[in-house]
């Protein structure tokens, strides 16, 4: 008898899934990647920890401690800086409140020049122009010097020096003390101040002779009202109420002896008379008269003197 092998198929095999078993599935899958979520954010790097590995800077020494403390704080103390610099750079932050004009002022009106000064101080102390307030101060024509003083946080001090005239320089110049030549007008001073004047315009060597000049002639009761060169370098004097009496340009000792013994021996009576003196002669000097006395002409000394 033959039997039949028996056919050995494969089951199929057919899951079925439960609807609620899908739903708990899903919770669970949605719990775990919230659980996810939060270990991440919780491990979220922020801006300034991504500079800084805090688990080795806790295994750093002292002394490298130490310098990044110092780091940061040049870095607070740059900020700092910065942000003052900053608000300095606007003109109206921390205005000059106080203006001094300090000096000793016959000529100067200090409150006039606070007015004129205006456009220079209406800043703050850090924004002040100095070389141009300096420059436009020294422009003006009584003050010779000025400097200035800033006194934190809104206070200004100008020293100025004021020119100190002390003769005329040609017609709309002065000169001051240390023979420097400025422009000003000093009507109130004709007749006191001498005038002094040389194309080349060098006021220090002429104040200086101004200066010799006077002194070689100091026993004479005679005021030297004038003193001016010409372009040859020839001197020339004017006493007040006096004569022109020009010198020329070497030998002035010389000639002005000569003048000297001409005054005290016959001229001295008779000097607002006389028009000019030319000490430019040898051995005498030659005398120009307004109007020729009388009793001078044929005199032994006019005929020593050349008149």
């Amino acid at each position: 008898m033959t039997r039949t092998p028996i056919s050995r198929k494969k089951a199929s095999i057919i899951t079925t899934t439960n609807p609620r078993q899908k739903s708990l599935k899903r919770s669970a899958e949605h719990a775990r990647a919230a659980q996810r979520r939060r270990v991440l954010a919780a491990k979220k790097v922020l801006p300034w920890q991504a500079l800084v590995d805090w688990k080795k800077i806790t295994e750093l020494s002292p002394k490298n401690i130490q310098r990044l403390t110092v780091v940061a704080s040049l870095l607070i103390v740059i900020g700092l800086v910065l942000s003052i610099y900053s608000w300095l750079l606007k003109p109206t932050n921390l205005t000059i409140k106080q203006v001094d004009i300090q000096g000793q002022f016959h000529y100067i009106n200090p409150e006039q020049l606070g007015v004129q000064i205006k456009p220079y101080t209406d800043t703050n102390l850090f924004l002040l122009d100095e070389v141009g307030l300096e420059q436009f101060l020294e422009q003006q024509s009584w003050i010779r010097a000025a400097s200035l003083r800033k006194i934190w946080p809104n206070r200004l001090e100008i020293l100025l020096e004021e020119q100190v005239p002390v003769a005329f320089w040609g017609k709309d110049q002065l000169l001051n003390q240390y023979g420097e030549i400025f422009t000003g007008n000093l009507l109130e001073k004709q007749g006191i101040f001498p005038y002094l004047y040389s194309p080349s315009e060098n006021g220090r060597e002429l104040a200086e002779r101004y200066v010799e000049l006077t002194r070689l002639l100091s026993n004479l009761s005679l005021e030297i009202s004038e003193l001016t060169e010409d372009a040859a370098g020839s001197w020339a004097i004017r006493f007040k109420d006096g004569p022109e009496v020009i010198i020329g340009r070497k030998d002035y000792e010389k000639r002005l002896s000569r003048l000297k013994v001409g005054y005290v021996q016959a001229l001295k009576d008779k000097f607002s008379q006389i028009r000019s003196i030319d000490l430019r002669y040898t051995n005498g000097f030659a005398v120009e008269w307004k109007q020729i006395p009388t009793s001078f002409l044929g005199s032994d000394i006019s005929k020593r003197i050349g008149s």
